[in-house]
């Protein structure tokens, strides 16, 4: 009777271990840690008083092996901010509203004019070159991260 019972104990056992043991539904997996670090190269393209919209550009390094996504920004000096990347269709330089951008774990991910960026829409007030923008970054990982970058007057596709 004893082999009987070391087997059945031991086949309980296996089953835990192997994972046939049931999880409540609504329990969600925890998401591992991450901590995206915004550098301080960011700024933000000035643009005439007429314009109603505004880019920001900046890069972002993720130190952890856990990716994140950038899902959104805001800033009290736009009424919104979308999330855009510029697509280069071979006869013309479009963007696309996208709905967030991954940072892969243990990259570096800029944020240009030729690529992904920020877009300011509808300005509150003209901006002014040298003066510096607050930003709120929300990552799906990292949370709410408070940044702010100088308005530069820097034209064409590259910022160098």
């Amino acid at each position: 009777m004893k082999p009987l019972f070391s087997g059945f104990f031991a086949l309980i056992v296996v089953a835990i271990l192997t994972g046939c043991v049931t999880v409540p539904a609504n329990r969600k997996p925890d998401l591992p840690p991450a901590s995206v670090v915004v550098k301080t190269d960011g700024w933000v393209r000035w643009v005439p008083a007429t314009s109603r919209n505004s880019a920001v550009y900046f890069t972002v390094e993720n130190p952890s092996l856990a990716d994140d996504i950038l899902i959104g920004a805001s800033t009290p000096r736009a009424r919104s901010t979308e999330l855009h990347n510029t697509l280069d269709t071979g006869f013309a330089k479009t963007m696309q509203r996208v709905d967030g951008i991954l940072i892969g774990g243990a990259t570096r991910f800029d944020f240009s004019p030729d690529g992904y960026h920020v877009m300011l829409m509808d300005l509150n007030t003209p901006l002014k070159e040298g003066e510096t923008i607050p930003l709120t970054l929300e990552f799906k990982r990292s949370g709410a991260i408070q940044v702010s970058f100088p308005v530069m007057m820097i034209y064409g596709g590259d910022q160098d």
